[in-house]
C-alpha cells in the first residue's frame, strides 16, 4: 500500500480556497484561511503562533480571528497534557447538533418573514411578495431537513461499516 506524499504547495492552495469560499460565506479572508488550514494540518490541534507561522500573517490577525471562530463555534480550544500552550482544532458538531443549530436558523428566518408580512398588512400586500418567498423557502428547508440529514447519517454508517472514513469521496 503507497502512502500519498503531501506537497506544501497543493496544501496552500487549498487554504487560499478556502479563504475565498469561506469568504464568500461571509467570513474574512483570514478566518478562512485558519478553517483550511485546520482541516489539513497535522497535528490537529494548532498553536496560534503555529498559526501565524504556517499561514504568514501577524499574531494579531491570527488572535482577532481566532476569537471570531470560537465564538460561532468552528473551532475549540484544547490543551495537551503536559503542554501549558493553548490551542485550537475544529470543532466536530456532536450528534444531531448541527441539524438543530441549522433547525434553529430557518424557524428564525421563517418567522422574521412573517413579521415582516403582517407588518405589511398580509399577503395581499403587493410588497409582501419577497417575504412570502423567503417564508415558504425556510418553511420548505425547515420541513426537510431532518429527512436530508438522516439520509447522510445512514449514508455515513453504511460506509462506516464499509471501512471508509466518513468522507464525500465517490
Amino acid at each position: 500500500m503507497s502512502v500519498a506524499r503531501t506537497k506544501p504547495e497543493e496544501l496552500m492552495a487549498f487554504v487560499e480556497e478556502a479563504a475565498i469560499v469561506y469568504g464568500e460565506l461571509g467570513l474574512p479572508p483570514m478566518a478562512g484561511r485558519i478553517l483550511g488550514w485546520l482541516f489539513v494540518c497535522e497535528p490537529m490541534a494548532q498553536t496560534q503562533a503555529e498559526l501565524a507561522d504556517v499561514l504568514r500573517a501577524s499574531k494579531g490577525s491570527i488572535s482577532t480571528m481566532v476569537r471570531v471562530l470560537l465564538r460561532i463555534g468552528f473551532i475549540r480550544r484544547v490543551s495537551l497534557p503536559g503542554d501549558r500552550r493553548e490551542r485550537v482544532q475544529l470543532r466536530e458538531p456532536k450528534p444531531g447538533e448541527m441539524r438543530e443549530e441549522q433547525a434553529r436558523r430557518f424557524i428564525r428566518m421563517r418567522e422574521l418573514a412573517d413579521h415582516g408580512i403582517r407588518a405589511l398588512g398580509g399577503e395581499a400586500s403587493p410588497r409582501a411578495a419577497r417575504l412570502v418567498h423567503l417564508r415558504d423557502l425556510h418553511a420548505f428547508l425547515e420541513r426537510e431537513l431532518p429527512r436530508l440529514f438522516e439520509r447522510f447519517h445512514r449514508e455515513m454508517e453504511r460506509k462506516l461499516r464499509r471501512g471508509g472514513h466518513g468522507g464525500q469521496g465517490r
